[in-house]
């Protein structure tokens, strides 16, 4: 019973060694404080803001316009996960059949796949692909349809409050120490009827840490245990 006892001591101080994998946040930006690190854009707005939603800073307002979020000197990982708002201001049109449409949207990894590619709609009567995550490519939904926030920020076009939230969380596979993202909008219209921005933008790696046990570690662990094990033998063949 000692000698398995002594034994699953061993693997447990081996396996107490071995590197693991954690979620790392290698970028945070919610723009509050007006810097834009690590994007190609230094463009800030600030939402007119309603009761619902305080007026606050984000990235755009962008039109027909490609942004990316160059990240670089990361640890080595074999996911990412970003996260992030997408602000849809003004008159989307989405899939634009009673006119100012298509309205297409996407998020590409720069050298990886296309995470997101769809439209949005705000104007009513106008319809849109984006249905939810699982299912984002789907025409004919209902403008605003799977939005976390509507008509919060304030934007006013035609009379009313116009605009809509919405938010994402993308996992992927992604090694190396390098990692770029790719926002893309491309509304039919100008900027002063249809604009989008980013806000709470999160980028996560599963990057294993740094301090790795040097593989003598783990021979120093072998080498203690076959001695404790030897010993043991020791010990029963004398009784």
């Amino acid at each position: 019973m000692r000698f398995y006892t002594f034994g699953a001591m061993i693997g447990l101080v081996a396996l107490s060694m071995m590197p693991v994998h954690a979620q790392v946040t290698v970028y945070s930006n919610d723009f509050q404080g007006g810097s834009t690190t690590g994007f190609s854009s230094s463009s800030i707005s600030t939402t007119p803001g309603t009761v619902s939603h305080a007026a606050d800073k984000f990235l755009g307002e962008f039109n027909k316009d490609s942004v990316t979020l160059a990240l670089a000197g990361l640890d080595p990982h074999t996911t990412a996960t970003v996260n992030f708002d997408l602000y849809m201001i003004r008159s989307m049109d989405g899939d634009g059949q009673f006119g100012g449409g298509g309205d297409p949207w996407s998020l590409t990894v720069n050298g990886g796949p296309t995470l997101l590619s769809t439209n949005f709609a705000n104007f009513p009567g106008n319809t849109q692909q984006f249905q939810n995550q699982a299912n984002p490519n789907v025409g004919g939904q209902a403008p605003q349809t799977g939005a976390s926030e509507a008509n919060t920020l304030g934007y006013q076009f035609n009379g009313g409050t116009m605009d809509s939230v919405y938010h994402f969380s993308y996992t992927f596979a992604n090694t190396g120490n390098a990692l770029s993202l790719v926002f893309s909008g491309s509304p039919n219209e100008d900027i002063s009827n249809e604009s989008w921005g980013l806000d709470n933008v999160v980028v996560q790696t599963n990057a294993t840490p740094s301090a790795t046990p040097e593989p003598g570690a783990f021979a120093l662990a072998a080498t203690f245990g076959i001695t404790g094990v030897g010993l043991l033998r020791r010990r029963k063949r004398r009784k």
